[in-house]
């Protein structure tokens, strides 16, 4: 991975795309039954809420810094990615002893995505798959983090779409909820016809 300042200017050069949902969205049952930190007491859940990777620090997210909102290709991808489901190719399918879940369909358009599948914004960012999908949890800051602050910092990235790291095939999408706004199309809402987890960005 380059530096942060060689990021930047990578990053005002590497191709972008517009993708549209629907996407995948995991989340802890418990987190549903009320505001997330910081909200007033009374106020609605809010299953789009991106604060956790600001707490805890995420792939491209250090921790304190900008809020990042994780999401998926597809249901399966989502509960492996977050520890619900376990899969290996070489072993049997099997059920592990997780708090429950919830996993939903997440609609929507974004614009000024960065596809780190493409090898051309690998090669400009001077990554590989294997620095994208590796442990970030090894060093301070992750060579992702700085991917993610640097996309943020440029002012002109809504959201990075990259591999999966624990299923094939897979991918994941760390959108910028605070850039959504770059683009009068770009929205993330819930699919909920019964419009329990209602909630839409911006």
């Amino acid at each position: 991975m380059l530096v942060y300042s060689d990021l930047l200017v990578a990053i005002a050069a590497a191709p972008r795309v517009t993708i549209h949902g629907p996407w995948a969205r995991c989340i802890e049952y418990a987190l549903l039954q009320g505001p997330p930190p910081g909200r007033p007491r009374r106020s609605r859940p809010q299953p789009l809420w991106p604060g956790g990777s600001v707490l805890s620090g995420a792939r491209f997210t250090p921790v304190g810094s900008f809020s990042t909102l994780y999401l998926a290709s597809d249901f399966a991808t989502a509960q492996t990615e977050t520890g619900s489901v376990f899969s290996h190719a070489a072993l049997a399918n099997t059920t592990i002893a997780t708090e429950p879940v919830v996993t939903f369909a997440v609609d929507g358009v974004l614009t000024d995505v960065i596809d780190f599948h493409d090898p051309t914004a690998q090669a400009l960012a001077g990554t590989t798959t294997s620095e994208l999908t590796g442990s970030w949890q090894l060093a301070t800051p992750a060579p992702t983090q700085e991917l993610g602050r640097a996309a943020f910092d440029s002012g002109v990235i809504t959201a990075l779409k990259y591999p999966s790291s624990k299923r094939v095939g897979g991918w994941g999408l760390a959108v910028f909820v605070d850039r959504l706004t770059l683009n009068t199309v770009n929205f993330i809402e819930i699919v909920d016809k019964t419009l329990k987890l209602k909630q839409r960005l911006p």
